[in-house]
Formats: structure tokens, sequence, C-alpha cells
């Protein structure tokens, strides 16, 4: 979990899960598809990240969760 919140790449998945980029950056699109992950693509290249905006209530957005890494990063900034 610790990989994910400072960013991981394809490449980084595939040689700590032992398979083959091509297959690793498909399991993190995966999760991308179903809102645990989210992507930044800059000049260094593609990365995931826990994609906190899952943690906010869409009916209530201003008004996050009382838990979970969003509430944490919120109550620490």
């Amino acid at each position: 979990e610790d990989a994910l919140q400072k960013g991981i790449s394809p490449s980084d998945a595939a040689f700590t899960l032992g398979i083959a980029p091509a297959l690793a950056k498909e399991h993190l699109l995966n999760a991308e598809s179903i809102g645990i992950l989210c992507r930044d693509v800059s000049p260094d290249g593609l990365r995931f990240y826990i994609n906190l905006f899952n943690e906010i209530d869409p009916q209530n957005m201003y008004m996050p969760k009382t838990h979970g890494v969003y509430h944490t990063w919120i109550s620490v900034t």
C-alpha cells in the first residue's frame, strides 16, 4: 500500500509481481477502471496511485468521510 501512495509504474508492478510488464499494466488499468487506482501521465512516464477521491461521498462532496486515506490526508494538512 505504501508503494501505491508514492505511485507505482507498470514496470515496478511487473517486477514485484514477477509478471510481464504488459500484463502488469493491464492489471493496473483494470484497478483504475473500478475506481481503486488513478493514474498520472507525466514526462517521467505512467504511474498509478491510490484513488483518494473514491472515499468522497458524491451526495455530500464537501463533507469527507471520517475514515480512510483521504480523511487522514485532510487531517494532516
